[in-house]
């Protein structure tokens, strides 16, 4: 603990001693770093008595977190981190994303964002507890939580899954691109769905390469929203789609757009009912 204290001293960081906590105000960067004007605080380890009131930054050299510590954000992206203790809380955001995680511990909760893209991650603890935002595209995940809601966003793609979770329900928005998933259950809640590939979805119809944009994607779906008509980050009621993309659009495109969306929602129509006919 005095090491750590004295380095902190060195590197002119502003902390104070409280109950025998070491509190650091503001952001603070601990590890090893080849960037000579980084103010990193050259150390291998975190103190067990550590807070940090905003974002506590691990670079390279420190290899494992105390179950004591104290941190608003936590960015581990940059580390050698391969674990993090139980119980662990972060009242902000944890950025793990290209991290050399393998796993999230038991009963983690994390208020904000927790983001583990581009990370080994196979599964999500029934014990973890994310309140704004999970970015979980580029992991090797395959299920989530029955009931998951989440007052933001949900980033689902380029990844295994199979199903999204019953009664999912996100307060933004959702990314989807997740090649094993062939439906989109109609229980989901959120007001806008953004697929990359709409057409690679059973129960969703699409139009695509409209005015000869490959990119550009109309599509509608089902939701305990209701029906949706959808284009990268639109995501409304079929009434008032048109009205929309006029306001975004010349004149030409968007009555390109609003035709494409009523494609869909005859197409989608059509599904539905070829569906229960065959159903009875």
């Amino acid at each position: 603990m005095t090491d750590f204290i004295d380095k902190l001293a060195a590197n002119g960081v502003a902390f104070t001693l409280q109950d025998g906590r070491i509190i650091v105000e503001g952001d603070l960067r601990v590890g090893f770093t080849l960037e000579p004007e980084d103010p990193a605080i050259p150390c291998d380890y975190i103190p067990a008595n550590l807070t940090v009131t905003n974002t506590l930054t691990i670079l390279s050299g420190i290899h494992s977190i105390p179950a004591g510590l104290v941190a608003r954000n936590l960015f581990i992206s940059y580390s050698e981190l391969e674990s993090l203790p139980d119980n662990l809380t972060i009242t902000g955001t944890l950025m793990a994303n290209s991290s050399r995680l393998k796993y999230l511990p038991e009963n983690l909760t994390v208020g904000r964002v927790l983001d583990i893209m581009c990370t080994d991650i196979a599964y999500l603890p029934d014990t973890l507890k994310v309140a704004g935002s999970m970015m979980l595209s580029n992991t090797r995940i395959t299920t989530l939580p029955d009931n998951l809601h989440l007052e933001e966003n949900l980033a689902l793609e380029a990844m295994p899954l199979q199903a999204l979770p019953k009664n999912l329900k996100v307060g933004h928005s959702l990314y989807l691109d997740a090649v094993a998933l062939k439906r989109i259950p109609e229980c989901i809640s959120c007001p806008v769905i953004n697929l990359v590939n709409p057409g690679n979805f059973e129960n969703v119809a699409s139009v695509t390469g409209i005015g000869g944009k490959s990119n550009r994607h109309v599509y509608a779906l089902r939701t305990a929203l209701g029906v949706r008509v959808c284009m990268y980050d639109l995501s409304v009621d079929p009434e008032i789609f048109g009205l929309l993309v006029r306001g975004i659009y010349d004149e030409p495109t968007a009555e390109l757009l609003d035709k494409a969306a009523q494609q869909c929602i005859q197409r989608l129509e059509d599904m539905y009912a070829s569906e229960n006919a065959v159903r009875h």
